[in-house]
This record gives structure tokens, C-alpha cells and sequence, in this order.
């Protein structure tokens, strides 16, 4: 399989992905070379993971050019929850203003819209593991109201996190 990003991506799990994930471990890691069914296999699968890759998804974070953006964007993720613009600005020795322009031009995201993509996707984090509820997945991630957890939840994962809970 050819990786031509660097950026992090993240794949939704169908169904379909589900069971070719399964089907695949009953070759070992260290099986022979010249197993014509597992090479084909293997084969097959990296072309769906290649094509399914290159389709635009919602669930991705970008990874900034610079030192300040990059640094910015892994404490976002670090914080989550209790994010304060300004001490990530002292953090990043940037003004909210260079952050803010300097984040939309590395990222093509602006800073609530980033946010937003990082509390919904270590959501599906939580709502994924299967230990958390809703409510407790929506104020563990920093937001204060559920409609607003459920409205981001939904523009970015297309479904609702009950939806998104209940298929995992």
C-alpha cells in the first residue's frame, strides 16, 4: 500500500472492514512468503484500505507546517476538555490573532472548527471503548450542553453519538 500523507487519518470501521480485519488474522505475522491465498489476500485488502484512504473523511486532524501550529494542534488534542485559548497562545508564543491566521492558513481549519473535530473524534473514543454514556462522553470532552455535543457529534460524524454508541 502506497501512504502519500502524512497527515493522521482515521477510518470508520464498517462492517465490511470489520470482518476482512478478522478473516485477516488467521495468517500469523510471520507466515511464509509464498502462501498464494494470503498474498492475494493481503493484496486485495491494501487496495481497499488505498482507496478507502483516499476518500475525504471527516474524521481527521491536520498536522500544521510550523513549530508553533504543530505544537498548537497536540495541545488542543492534549486539552481537550478544559481548552483555554489564551494560555495555548502564551503556550505557543503566538497572539489569539497569528494563531488564529496562522492555524486557517497551515490547516485550512479555524480554531473553533478544530477544536470541534478534536472533542468529537476523542468522543468516538470514548463512546467506542463502551464505558461511557452519552452525557458522560459529552461534558468529558468539554462541552457544556448535550444539544451542542449531539449537533457538532453529528456534522462531523454524520450520525448521532446514541447512533455512533449503539453500532459499537
Amino acid at each position: 500500500m502506497r501512504v502519500t500523507s502524512s497527515e493522521v487519518r482515521v477510518l470508520e470501521v464498517s462492517p465490511l472492514l470489520r470482518e476482512l480485519i478478522v478473516f485477516a488474522t488467521r495468517w500469523p505475522a510471520s507466515r511464509r512468503k509464498s502462501e498464494r491465498v494470503a498474498n492475494a489476500y493481503f493484496r486485495s485488502f491494501g487496495l481497499l484500505l488505498e482507496e478507502w484512504l483516499a476518500t475525504p473523511s471527516s474524521y481527521r486532524l491536520p498536522r500544521g507546517r510550523s513549530q508553533p501550529i504543530q505544537r498548537a494542534i497536540a495541545l488542543t488534542i492534549e486539552r481537550c476538555a478544559a481548552l483555554d485559548l489564551p494560555s495555548l497562545c502564551r503556550t505557543v508564543a503566538l497572539s489569539e490573532r497569528s494563531l488564529r491566521r496562522h492555524l486557517r492558513a497551515e490547516t485550512g481549519l479555524g480554531f473553533r472548527e478544530l477544536a470541534c473535530q478534536v472533542r468529537v473524534l476523542r468522543a468516538m473514543e470514548l463512546l467506542g471503548s463502551g464505558r461511557h454514556s452519552v452525557t458522560e462522553t459529552a461534558l468529558a470532552v468539554g462541552f457544556e450542553s448535550l444539544s451542542a455535543f449531539a449537533k457538532s457529534f453529528r456534522r462531523v460524524a454524520g450520525e448521532s453519538p446514541r447512533a455512533f454508541r449503539d453500532l459499537v
